[in-house]
């Protein structure tokens, strides 16, 4: 996703969490003149890019990150997988429990 008007062929560097950097490394390989970006996470990769002067940046992030943020979808289905998935998991304390 990028600012309205930016075409793929415009994109020099493309922001977003290093997981799902990594999840679209098909994409980068097949665009080599594309520098990866490390972000903290997608959808903040998102909101850097739509708040950015700098052109040819871009991000990848989810759909509704896109909405939020006034950006335009300019390559769809970048992930190496059609099935891909982040999984996570919530640790806590729970105080009283044991187990049995």
């Amino acid at each position: 996703m990028a600012k309205a008007g930016t075409k793929l062929a415009d994109v020099q560097r493309v922001l977003s969490h290093p997981v799902a950097l990594a999840q679209c490394s098909n994409f980068f390989l097949m665009h080599p003149d594309i520098e990866a970006v490390a972000a903290y996470d997608t959808a903040g990769a998102a909101k850097d890019v739509s708040k950015s002067a700098v052109a040819g940046i871009a991000a990848i992030a989810a759909q509704t990150a896109a909405s939020l943020y006034g950006l335009e979808i300019i390559a769809h289905d970048v992930q190496d997988r059609a099935d891909n998935q982040t999984r996570f998991f919530v640790l806590g304390h729970c105080s009283g429990w044991s187990p049995s």
